[in-house]
């Protein structure tokens, strides 16, 4: 994780690198992989609990070619001037990505999100350089 980190900063040159503690009901943890398939307008698969990675997989790409196939009408769209069952099965999807039970064990990545963020909170700062 540590030579990930020091990877992606790389690319952050300039910016700073925040150390916070903050409260853990006010931070909204979700994995950063099934984020982004959201951000993308893609619908989310989420792994069952127990279920291994070679038994998801299969299902994965049979849900997400279906997906694709039906999204490509209206990718150029809105998401609120989607068909109705189109725009409904993406939101029900969306509810996995705060579910841990969901995740998996593929991706180590998680994010914390909150609303807002105090000085106070801020136990560190680094410029990236």
């Amino acid at each position: 994780m540590t030579n990930d980190l020091v990877g992606n900063t790389k690319r952050s040159r300039g910016e700073v690198l925040f150390t916070v503690r903050i409260p853990r009901e006010r931070a909204l943890l979700s994995r950063f992989d099934d984020w982004h398939t959201f951000l993308n307008r893609s619908i989310g698969v989420p792994m069952l609990p127990g279920e291994t990675y070679e038994e998801w997989s299969p299902c994965f790409d049979a849900i997400r070619d279906n997906w694709d196939e039906r999204e490509l009408l209206d990718r150029d769209l809105p998401i609120d001037q989607w068909p109705p069952d189109l725009r409904a099965e993406l939101e029900v999807s969306r509810e996995s990505i705060f579910d841990p039970t969901t995740w998996g064990d593929d991706s180590p990545y998680l994010q914390a999100t909150v609303q807002q963020l105090f000085s106070e909170e801020v136990v560190r700062a680094v410029r990236i350089i």
